[in-house]
């Protein structure tokens, strides 16, 4: 993994604006509708972010090398498949879950990344996009380059009526397999360093924690603080 690069440009125009708004209030109702207080406090920490922000993002990495990974175990009325670029009903639903992937998935199919997805039916249960080379991280307003024998995992979503059923470990156990049948060695992510069941569950699929990245900014002034993690036992397997 390289050193991070400046963050991108944001649009100044009146139609960037109109859309980031759209996505926000998009973000608003999802959250409402999962919790309605956490809904209030994610909108004003929003509404703050043009002048101020903070954020701890913890980034872990999960070896895969030759490694045999157990197969993904779901219930009957579910199904674990690889998404395609054209599969548009899917997509359409997973950019709901993720605002911030609105209007890019399909493109991102197409260009060679990865989704695998969970459904029941034609609805989607959650989901586990992958890219290679040039990530970009929306909670630390910067883009990361990989070797080319790794990955990134950009987002990780389960939808609320399908927590509790397995779908976050199925997921990742179907990446490994299909990262390391591509030759990828190495699979980084993060999460937010208070997101405990998300660190939870990296864990114990066997990632290792590598350092926590604080993005401040405030006013016009941005900076980020990169802090080593202190070394933790692995999980059997990893």
């Amino acid at each position: 993994m390289e050193a991070m690069s400046p963050p991108r440009p944001a649009a100044s125009d009146a139609k960037a604006r109109a859309s980031l708004l759209i996505l926000l209030w998009k973000k608003f109702l999802r959250n409402y509708r999962e919790d309605s207080w956490g809904a209030i406090t994610k909108s004003c920490k929003a509404l703050l972010s043009p002048a101020f922000e903070r954020n701890v993002y913890r980034v872990y990495v999960r070896e895969l090398g030759h490694s045999r990974f157990p197969l993904p175990q779901l219930d009957d009325d579910l199904e674990l498949f690889l998404l395609d670029p054209e599969n548009r009903c899917l997509i359409d639903q997973v950019e709901a879950q993720a605002e911030w992937l609105e209007g890019h998935v399909a493109a991102r199919l197409a260009a060679g990344d990865i989704c695998v997805a969970v459904v029941q039916g034609k609805t989607l249960a959650g989901f586990n996009l992958i890219t290679f080379n040039d990530a970009y991280i929306p909670l630390l307003r910067t883009t990361r380059r990989f070797r080319p024998n790794s990955a990134w995992s950009d987002h990780i979503s389960v939808s609320p009526q399908f927590r509790r059923r397995g779908i976050a470990k199925a997921l990742r156990l179907q990446v490994f397999a299909e990262l390391a049948s591509r030759g990828i060695h190495k699979l980084y992510g993060g999460a937010l360093s208070g997101n405990r069941p998300s660190l939870q569950l990296a864990r114990s699929l066997g990632f290792r924690e590598l350092a926590d990245v604080t993005y401040r900014k405030f006013g016009f002034k941005k900076s980020w603080r990169c802090r080593r993690c202190p070394a933790l036992p692995r999980a059997p397997g990893s």
